[in-house]
């Protein structure tokens, strides 16, 4: 489990997630972790845990991405 210390008063983070894995930016990249997850057929969600004290979320923004496809371009 990662630890991560607010700075100034909070904590801003940066959570990227798939199906397979699941990235934390801290406080602008100051601290960071990935993990690869396993989720079972009736998985329904995630959970984001405080513990030994309260937080309150600000503010929340949620960004759907969309697949990508790399084309490698031969040359000669």
């Amino acid at each position: 489990m990662a630890q991560l210390e607010p700075a100034a008063g909070g904590l801003r983070l940066h959570i990227f997630a798939d199906c397979s894995s699941v990235e934390v930016f801290a406080n602008d990249g100051l601290s960071r972790f990935a993990v690869q997850i396993f989720l079972g057929g009736d998985s329904q969600g995630t959970k984001l845990l405080r513990e030994e004290m309260a937080a309150t979320l600000w503010r929340l923004e949620i960004f759907y991405l969309v697949a990508v496809k790399f084309f490698i371009h031969k040359t000669g």
